[in-house]
């Protein structure tokens, strides 16, 4: 298969597995069905797209990851709710779809978000089969809060550290970066991988990331991206635009990949990631 073939297989085989385990789940029908509108909406599934990816290319059986993988897209997907209430950045889109606290209100959605957190290590914690995954999920703790993407929105919403490149990278590092080494190193404990050098690949991975997400917000129109644009400068925030202007953006975009592609190398068969760390910036183009 090629790229996107495989990438589309990985997608497949997660949404099939998410789906089943939500359809399953029972409750309160109004925060079930607020949980399912944000955790079935589909999406490109990065993560769980990189934890498959990893664990195969790394000789593991994908289906031993899918909880992994649920894991932490449940995470990323509380942190979105989040993230989008009026208290944070206040958003009524998200993938083109209204947001859960346009549709289900403020005080389900931030219960949708806590459930889906709380969800996300009992549903994992049912697959351990050895101490690899506690390991796995000790590192997704941290990558999730206060040391990690929890800690990335507090500096996001109160810069302490005064602006600048400092809190920039700071923040994305954290807010961004931690949840996308998330499944390439949990993958490697669990596999036998290289750990330090694919933590390194999903940090790089992760400021591109958010340096590209800087650079639409503020070159882009909402009907492309499916949601507000120019938020950061509206409300003042601190960007890799605000830092360094938009062409010397696209320059430590490109700084940034050269350092991703070496840790590449570290890995065997990682031909996947690296096609993928370089469709990660077509965005731009």
């Amino acid at each position: 298969m090629n790229f996107q073939e495989k990438y589309g297989f990985y997608q497949s085989v997660f949404e099939e597995y998410i789906t089943e385990v939500f359809n399953k789940l029972d409750g309160h029908s109004k925060l079930i069905d607020a949980m399912k509108y944000s955790a079935l909406s589909g999406g490109k599934r990065v993560r769980p797209v990189l934890m498959l990816a990893t664990s195969e290319i790394l000789g593991g059986d994908i289906k031993k990851a899918l909880p992994y993988a649920l894991a932490i897209e449940c995470i990323h997907t509380y942190s979105l709710i989040h993230d989008d209430l009026p208290s944070m950045d206040n958003d009524d889109l998200r993938r083109g779809k209204p947001t859960s606290h346009k549709v289900y209100g403020e005080d389900f959605a931030i219960l949708a978000g806590d459930a889906l957190l709380t969800f996300a290590f009992e549903h994992a914690l049912g697959a351990i089969t050895c101490q690899k995954g506690v390991r796995a999920l000790k590192y997704l703790s941290e990558c999730a809060g206060f040391s990690g993407m929890v800690g990335g929105q507090a500096y996001d919403l109160n810069p302490i550290l005064g602006g600048g490149e400092s809190q920039l990278l700071t923040t994305d590092i954290l807010k961004t970066s931690k949840l996308i080494s998330a499944p390439l190193k949990m993958a490697g404990i669990l596999f036998d991988g290289d750990e330090n050098a694919l933590e390194k690949f999903g940090e790089l991975l992760g400021i591109i990331y958010q340096f590209v997400d800087d650079l639409l917000d503020a070159t882009s129109d909402e009907k492309t991206l499916g949601k507000a644009v120019k938020k950061d400068s509206d409300l003042g925030k601190v960007s890799a635009v605000s830092v360094y202007g938009i062409e010397k953006t696209r320059e430590k975009i490109k700084e940034l990949e050269v350092s991703a592609l070496k840790c590449l190398k570290k890995i065997d068969n990682s031909e996947f990631l690296k096609i993928y760390l370089e469709n990660s910036t077509k965005r731009l183009y």
